[in-house]
């Protein structure tokens, strides 16, 4: 593993410098400006760290954060890598680059404030737990095993006792657990594994993930999971967990205390969804967790009243580990994900609630009551993220992006009316033209017989036109407040935002408001179907009725519409071109399920069989199957009239292996392309071997953007670019078009 011990020249590469001490910077009129490019938004620097982007140290004097970037790899292409920084926290300080690796996790500062510790790994290797001295800057590890990835861990609060979770590399199943202390590590001795010993009620429970050691080590907390199964009989009496599943849910994911030593569960905090590590209190066995309210309890019934049933819809609760007790501290915490963000000298605790606002929370006996709350000041933009945030009741610290912002880390004094920038991430982007996302609104009729708004931004191309109609490109997974240049820090595949709109199209893309709720959305669905069809049918519809809006308001032409869906959108786009009034010209589905036979088949599981089932209201048998010929895709490959691009990633397997040894995934997507060939409509598929539902590898992200963007550009605008990386590529995509063109001369026949 190499260690890059140098100071960054930060002229050049702006990484760390406060925006005051920027040269003042000449920007180009948006006329002088690129458009953005995939090679753009690839070189777009993100922060890294694994969910720990920002890590001051517990003064408050330092901070640790992490940079993502694309380097040019020696046999061409492009690698990722993530380099860690270290600077005080003040304006005008400098950051030194201190460490650089394929990828950092994790990292937490040891309490002497000289150390830092985190998961490491380096060219394929495995993830390793280390330690760091800030000093000496030298690496050293910490525990590790053979052939295993460490997957999380908690120290205590003196970094004596440890426990940490390993697993194979490829899987997110089925980690063990082991402890070990510094007397141990010392003496070489092996970790000691901890078997976790469950209450009867939760013997089918796996998966620990969130590990979270109490301060003095001797308990911990770990969210477990429950898949449909293995659901508790007494759980299922509760509606709001009923509504949760009716929708698809496929489990749970309650937070067990267990004692280090034995693994021996002491008690279980019966909430459906809890997704962050517990915020401990210093010298106790109180913590702090964000959870959805635990099942069958006066909270989850109110929640249910305020159609917040969701395994997402957190409170934050206040904990006693030995007891068990428990109270809700603060209601409606917008990210479920979000652990307080810091404690004051005298004992009050800081929690993010969402959208901008920090709420203070005092003790005074037994119970936690609001002091006072604020927000960070930002009027400029609507729909903004803000991540890994610190506080100490003085200063906020963390990251700050939006839409048409990139990522930086900003510091705000408490009380004051301004934010402070202490990093200049991406200055490459001041010559770039960026599309600024304007808020659009639009309704559908619910099946509660109330219109049900949605709202989402729109991106204009550039030199746009007023009174001009221009193709438009749908995204259908939703905006997050992150930088758009591709999707956001999580690289999801085919979605082109920024470079749709500087190639001259519109580009729509649904966002959540602040105070978001998924069971109003639920409530809204229509009524009539069976099984989870009434949330295809919704996502159908809300699609249909945001192109009708965008073509009375003259935006759009609606003869040019693509459409592009990842994950269980892919799905819902594939759904769409099945069964919707409206004609899509172009529509990329992306390492979706498909929910047909042939995934219900050779995807068999009984946890799946039981998903499956649910979306249908039974199996492909019987008084059921009418349902399966209804409205599975596969069933309705006949109705397809759009050309539809799918990508699928191969989770590092090849797809050349030999004959008759096709990976699953692709395997399973063949029964919508084949099917689709076999009835000459226009389709084509590309297959990423080296990439993971959300793609890290750098190429496999370049060539997904320039593949959509070309996909776009030629059915919407007519458009081939010089020298594609693929030489055949155009001539498959104009083979495609005599087949949409026979398609369409054949369903205007038969409409007649």
């Amino acid at each position: 593993m190499r260690i890059l011990l140098l100071t960054i020249t930060l002229s050049a590469f702006s990484v760390g410098l406060s925006a005051q001490d920027q040269q003042p910077q000449i920007t180009p009129r948006d006329s002088q400006k690129v458009g953005a490019t995939p090679e753009i938004c690839l070189a777009v620097n993100y922060f890294g760290g694994g969910g720990t982007s920002v890590v001051p140290d517990a003064d408050g004097v330092r901070m640790a954060y992490f940079v993502e970037v694309k380097v040019p790899h020696q046999g061409g292409g492009w690698d990722k890598r993530v380099r860690m920084f270290i600077r005080d926290i003040k304006l005008g300080s400098q950051a030194n680059m201190v460490l650089e690796a394929t990828d950092i996790q994790q990292v937490r500062w040891r309490p002497d404030g000289r150390h830092l510790t985190m998961i490491v790994s380096e060219n394929g290797g495995p993830k390793r737990l280390v330690v760091f001295d800030t000093l000496e800057n030298k690496m050293s590890p910490i525990e590790e095993l053979p052939s295993k990835d460490v997957k999380d861990y908690s120290f205590d609060s003196q970094g004596d006792s440890l426990i940490f979770s390993v697993g194979d590399p490829m899987s997110t199943l089925g980690d063990e657990l082991y402890r070990s202390n510094e007397r141990s590590r010392r003496d070489g001795a092996p970790p000691s594994e901890i078997n976790l010993k469950f209450p009867d009620k939760f013997k089918g429970f796996f998966d620990p993930k969130y590990l979270s050691l109490s301060p003095d080590g001797k308990i911990f907390t770990v969210r477990i999971r429950g898949w449909l199964k293995d659901i508790p009989i007494d759980w299922l009496s509760d509606e709001g967990l009923q509504k949760e599943l009716a929708f698809g849910s496929l489990g749970v994911l309650p937070l067990a205390v267990v004692d280090t030593a034995s693994g021996t569960v002491k008690n279980v905090f019966e909430t459906p969804g809890a997704s962050a590590e517990s915020f401990w209190l210093p010298n106790t066995h109180e913590y702090f967790v964000p959870a959805a309210s635990p099942v069958n309890t006066a909270l989850s019934s109110r929640d249910l009243k305020d159609n917040r049933f969701m395994g997402a819809d957190a409170n934050m609760f206040f904990l006693d580990a030995d007891s068990g007790s428990y109270q809700e501290v603060l209601r409606e915490v917008d990210d479920h994900h979000q652990a307080p963000i810091g404690i004051t000298a005298n004992g009050d605790v800081l929690l993010f609630q969402g959208g901008a606002t920090i709420v203070r929370m005092h003790r005074t006996g037994t119970k936690w009551q609001e002091v006072t709350r604020f927000d960070i000041p930002d009027d400029e933009h609507w729909r903004a993220s803000y991540s890994g945030l610190w506080s100490d009741g003085k200063v906020v610290i963390g990251t700050f992006e939006a839409p048409d912002v990139p990522a930086d880390i900003f510091i705000y004094k408490i009380g004051e009316k301004k934010v402070d920038k202490l990093s200049d991430l991406n200055p490459q982007l001041r010559d770039v033209w960026l599309a600024k996302p304007e808020k659009v609104e639009w309704s559908v009729p619910g099946g509660d017989g109330k219109p049900y708004k949605y709202t989402g931004i729109l991106l204009k191309p550039k030199d746009y036109e007023p009174g001009k109609r221009y193709p438009l490109v749908i995204q259908t997974k939703g905006a997050q407040g992150w930088f758009l240049c591709d999707s956001g820090i999580n690289h999801y595949p085919s979605f082109i935002p920024q470079m749709a709109a500087s190639a001259g199209m519109m580009y729509l893309i649904r966002s959540a408001p602040v105070g978001y709720r998924q069971g109003d959305e639920v409530e809204a669905e229509p009524k009539g179907y069976p099984g989870q069809i009434r949330n295809l049918v919704q996502s159908m519809q809300q699609w249909e009725a945001a192109v009708d809006m965008l073509d009375k308001k003259g935006l759009v032409d609606p003869q040019k519409v693509g459409i592009i869906g990842f994950s269980a959108t892919g799905w819902h786009v594939e759904y769409a071109l099945a069964h919707s009034k409206f004609r899509y010209a172009a529509a990329t589905a992306s390492d979706n399920t498909q929910q047909g036979l042939f995934e219900y088949l050779v995807g068999w599981s009984k946890d799946n069989q039981i998903s499956m089932n649910a979306v249908y209201g039974g199996p492909p048998y019987g008084d059921t199957l009418k349902n399966w010929l209804d409205y599975a895709v596969n069933f309705n490959l006949d109705k397809f009239h759009t050309p539809l691009l799918l990508e699928t990633m191969g989770y590092g397997v090849k797809d050349d292996e030999g004959p008759y040894k096709l990976p699953v995934s692709i395997v399973i997507r063949n029964e919508v392309y084949n099917g689709l060939r076999a009835l000459d409509k226009p389709v084509d598929a590309y297959y990423y071997s080296e990439s993971s539902h959300e793609p890290d590898n750098a190429d496999d992200r370049l060539l997904s953007m320039q593949r959509n963007l070309d996909w776009y550009r030629f059915w919407l605008q007519g458009y081939e670019r010089a020298s594609p990386e693929d030489p055949d590529q155009y001539k498959r995509w104009e083979h495609l078009r005599e087949l949409q063109e026979a398609d369409t001369a054949k369903l205007a026949v038969s409409r007649h």
